[in-house]
């Protein structure tokens, strides 16, 4: 018994040291699986943001004035990619001159960002090939399948990869029978929107929808800030209603266009709420702010190795029906009980 106090206690010491060994190996194997992440995420990327309109003051910042932005860099921010620290988000902006596409697509590549967002369908349509192979993620208007960028939905299969903001470009022509449904005398409605709009699926689509129900749709075309013109074509034409499709033309000129309608007692459906809120009498569409935000995931899914042809690109699942009841009493117009109860949000 004597003897083998000592024996017991070296095993104990020996059972000890091996435990602490063994703790020593888990802690360096995990610090060693933990360090490919935190370099990562210590890595500056560079993330090209293109606007179609908006100017770089609304769009700079950490909390950018324009709310598709903010919702982008929020995004971004959620998911742990913060500009000034892992991040590098180099903001241009046509600024409605589409003509300068290639310009600023030549500026983005030679900075060779890890990922280009556009805002503007059109600006990938027209130019993919100047993206030079650099992934990119947009928000698209109509289906990026029957314009050819991508070959499927499910899998895009080159490196574009998004958002859509329409079902089937059944949405546009959902909105026209809104339109009809709620101001049942409409004859004649302007479709002031981007030339590419018209030409689109979705336009065609709104144009047979119209002829459908008896209605003379015309276009009345504006390319970026120029709205004067517009304007004045639509005053000159007086019809009975205004149109505004989806895309970054109509969403950077939201407040003209909402004012413009509200001013000159004009009824207008839109894609974008935020139009409503300046003066037009109702929408129909998604949330655009949603809509970016899940962009900035997927831009923050290609920083940490995925392939854009590889995500699916994302179709609405949710549309928002919104009715401006202060425009409506201006324009003495009784909305009827069936769109009523259908509304989301009733602005009164």
């Amino acid at each position: 018994m004597l003897t083998s106090m000592p024996d017991q206690a070296l095993t104990r010491k020996r059972i000890f040291t091996l435990s602490r060994a063994w703790l020593t190996v888990m802690l360096v194997a995990l610090v060693a699986c933990a360090v490919p992440v935190q370099a990562q995420k210590a890595k500056v990327h560079r993330v090209a943001f293109i606007a179609a309109v908006t100017s770089v003051s609304e769009l700079s910042g950490a909390d950018p004035v324009n709310l598709a932005a903010r919702a982008f860099v929020h995004g971004l921010r959620d998911l742990g990619y913060v500009e000034g620290r892992n991040l590098m988000l180099d903001i241009r902006t046509l600024e409605g001159r589409y003509e300068r596409t290639p310009e600023i697509l030549g500026d983005i590549v030679r900075l060779r960002p890890d990922v280009i967002f556009s805002s503007s369908q059109i600006v990938v349509e027209r130019h993919l090939k100047a993206a030079a192979g650099i992934p990119v993620v947009t928000v698209a208007s109509w289906s990026l399948v029957e314009s050819g960028v991508a070959q499927s939905l499910a899998r895009p299969g080159g490196t574009v990869t998004g958002f859509m903001m329409d079902v089937d470009a059944g949405v546009e022509a959902k909105r026209i029978e809104l339109l009809r449904e709620t101001i049942p005398g409409t004859m004649r409605v302007a479709y002031l929107g981007h030339p590419l709009a018209w030409e689109s699926a979705a336009g065609k689509r709104v144009l047979e929808a119209a002829g459908k129900l008896g209605i003379s749709l015309f276009h009345v075309s504006y390319t970026g800030t120029d709205l004067d013109a517009a304007f004045a074509s639509i005053e000159r034409e007086a019809p009975d209603a205004v149109f505004v499709p989806f895309g970054s033309t109509s969403f950077a000129n939201r407040q003209r266009i909402g004012q413009f309608v509200s001013a000159k007692r004009l009824p207008c459906i839109a894609a974008y709420r935020e139009i409503v809120e300046h003066g037009c009498l109702m929408s129909y569409g998604v949330d655009v702010s949603d809509v970016h935000r899940r962009a900035a995931g997927y831009v923050a899914k290609i920083l940490e190795g995925a392939k854009p042809g590889e995500l699916p690109i994302e179709q609405p699942t949710r549309f928002e029906l919104v009715v401006n009841m202060r425009q409506a009493k201006a324009l003495s117009l009784r909305i009827p009980q069936s769109i009523m109860l259908r509304a989301d949000r009733v602005i009164e």
